[in-house]
């Protein structure tokens, strides 16, 4: 065994003859990569910077035996320093990954990508804590597979469109029949933010498309920020599934994870409309379904949170926050078909024109709709806001106490301060932590029952201490999805 700090070391070692067996520290001077390689002949394989090294100046090549069946990018000469380029890098990693069909492991990192078209032969699984970063100029794509009759599975990693990639991964099996569709995994660690079309350009903006023939599409990441600066009424969407005319370009089911998170999708057209946090697109005449699990999260989607052209959906339990734009439709089912049930929405000071909304459409099938359980909050109003401001709670407060007699007051009012009022006491405030909101669906809840239980379930109940230990909860449930369930710190409570 010969041993080597680089890969650059090892190709200028006259000594190397065929046969030998040789191990590299690194691939370069900083970047890790290390590999053990075979010398063999060269034009024994197709050089691509990993699985077959040419090495300059002779007729050898070094080929890898890798130490293990997870293939690390680094091993490809990816540097990841967020400077240097690493396209050439990322785009044979990924070809190797997928006609080989292993597991690619993009290690921390930040690796600057132009535009990769890659045409997938094989599964691609992808698995790791690094980022794919946009560098270059404005465009449609950064991460485009094509081809996809097999599986991907993707996590843990993030694709950054650095505010200057439309459609920064798309994924395509166009041309699909029925025994050469695809599937498609993304999960939680899974994270596509700041994508942008960038005017004037007319195409449509999306996190993650998926285009043509699959048999079900799964998605539990996040994705935060999609944009567009053209005003030619080129739409933005989130997460997207769409089809062509082709008979089998369609994806069969859709589904959104508990874990999924859709935040921020916008764009400047007058048409808000389509700015969707999820799209899900099905031909007329074919029995498609899309599931939302209980959780699904959406936030801030300035035309709608979910559009479905599907005629099965069951959409359950998806908690939705608008606090920034005025939407059109917040759930718009337009073929009809299934229902949406214990949805939790909340409008603080925004809202949509419709919160959930259904029709038919010109279609042939005959589909049945519901919805059941469903809850909205409104905070803020933006018709009444005044009556709600924080300067003004104490006056009200006083006015209320003196028209109706009652042992304890006690109004919230969010993050500012929490007024209360005792007979014989002075109204007092008492300033909540500073935190920052993810949901704050069910905060009242929690505060009442906290400090109910503060005041009723002790020997020795203490009012201050059980409205500080009820902010701090309530506190805690806005910083969590949904309605956080925690247990009381015995410690804490009084």
């Amino acid at each position: 065994m010969k041993y080597f700090d680089t890969v650059s070391d090892m190709a200028t070692d006259a000594s190397l003859a065929i046969g030998d067996s040789v191990e590299t520290k690194e691939y370069a001077d900083g970047t890790r990569g290390g590999n053990r390689y075979e010398i063999v002949a060269a034009g024994t394989g197709t050089h691509d910077g990993g699985s077959y090294i040419d090495l300059a100046g002779s007729q050898l090549q070094a080929k890898a035996l890798w130490y293990s069946e997870n293939i690390n990018v680094r091993q490809f000469g990816a540097v990841g320093d967020d400077a240097e380029d690493d396209t050439a890098a990322l785009d044979n990693w990924l070809t190797y990954i997928s006609s080989n069909e292993v597991t690619g492991t993009l290690a921390e990192g930040t690796y600057l990508c132009g535009s990769i078209f890659n045409a997938l032969t094989g599964n691609l699984y992808i698995k790791g804590d690094g980022e794919i970063k946009a560098t270059g100029s404005n465009r449609l794509n950064m991460l485009l597979l094509t081809d996809c009759r097999h599986a991907i599975d993707v996590d843990g990693i993030t694709i950054n469109a650095n505010g200057i990639v439309a459609r920064p991964f798309e994924m395509h099996n166009l041309d699909a029949t029925a025994s050469t569709l695809g599937s498609v995994v993304l999960r939680e660690g899974l994270r596509v933010v700041n994508a942008k079309n960038n005017a004037p350009d007319t195409f449509s903006a999306g996190a993650i498309r998926v285009h043509g023939g699959f048999s079900n599409v799964y998605f539990n990441g996040e994705i935060d920020g999609v944009d567009s600066s053209s005003t030619s009424g080129a739409s933005t969407v989130g997460f997207w599934t769409t089809w062509t005319e082709s008979e089998d370009d369609w994806v069969r089911h859709t589904t959104l994870g508990s874990s999924s998170r859709i935040r921020n999708v916008r764009n400047d057209n007058a048409i808000t409309a389509n700015a969707d946090g999820i799209r899900v697109y099905a031909p007329l005449d074919k029995i498609a379904f899309f599931t939302s699990s209980p959780g699904a999260y959406f936030e801030n989607c300035k035309g709608r949170s979910i559009k479905s052209q599907v005629m099965k959906n069951s959409v359950v339990g998806p908690v939705i926050l608008r606090d920034a734009y005025d939407g059109l439709n917040e759930i718009e089912l337009q073929y009809a078909g299934g229902g949406v049930s214990n949805a939790q929405i909340h409008y603080d000071r925004f809202s949509a024109n419709v919160v959930i909304t259904t029709n038919q459409r010109s279609k042939s099938i005959s589909t049945h709709s519901y919805f059941s359980n469903n809850d909205l909050s409104v905070v803020n109003d933006p018709t009444n806001i005044n009556a709600f401001k924080s300067e003004e709670t104490t006056s009200v407060l006083a006015t209320i106490d003196s028209r109706f007699p009652c042992p304890r007051w006690v109004i919230t009012d969010g993050q500012n301060p929490i007024q209360t009022k005792r007979p014989d006491h002075e109204i007092r405030a008492f300033q909540p932590r500073t935190a920052q909101c993810v949901s704050p669906i069910g905060c009242g809840d929690v505060f009442f029952a906290t400090l109910l239980d503060g005041l009723y379930n002790h020997s020795n109940p203490d009012w201050e201490a059980s409205l500080a230990q009820a902010s701090e909860y309530a506190t805690r449930n806005a910083e969590s999805h949904g309605i956080a369930d925690f247990e009381l710190d015995p410690k804490s409570s009084r």
